[in-house]
């Protein structure tokens, strides 16, 4: 219970309302990123966008998107690009959007065999 309320008055003081234009000719920045630590691996996530505004509350654009784990027994480490749409819905200055995003990407996996990190698979994958 104590991890909750800690967990819900970071969320609370941490939202932003942010004014931005939704319309034709403006521009899109912006990102996700996620750290996690757990006893036995580490996660990292970085998945920068831009784009632009096609027509009124229309955004096209691109994603990076990189993935890290690194565990006791194994690593892998994902790069992906994505081409992404996201539409805007509301009249008033908060506004609900959908988001859509497919790409291709690459990755390597290795393992720890006998205290020594073996390559073990490179693959692509399609993400949506």
């Amino acid at each position: 219970m104590k991890r909750f309320l800690i967990f819900l008055l970071f969320t609370l003081f941490t939202i932003h309302f942010v004014h931005a234009h939704v319309e034709k000719g403006y521009n899109l920045v912006g990102g996700i990123t996620n750290i996690g630590l757990d006893s036995d691996r580490f996660t990292f996530g970085l998945t920068p966008d831009i784009g632009w505004f096609v027509k009124d509350r229309l955004a096209v654009g691109g994603q990076l998107f990189m993935y890290l784990r690194d565990g006791e027994n194994s690593t892998s480490f994902i790069v992906s690009m994505m081409p992404f749409g996201r539409y805007y819905f509301g009249k008033s200055k908060t506004k609900v959007f959908i988001h859509g995003a497919i790409g291709i990407g690459i990755g390597t996996y290795w393992s720890n065999f006998g205290g020594e990190k073996t390559k073990i698979s490179e693959m692509s994958r399609i993400m949506i």
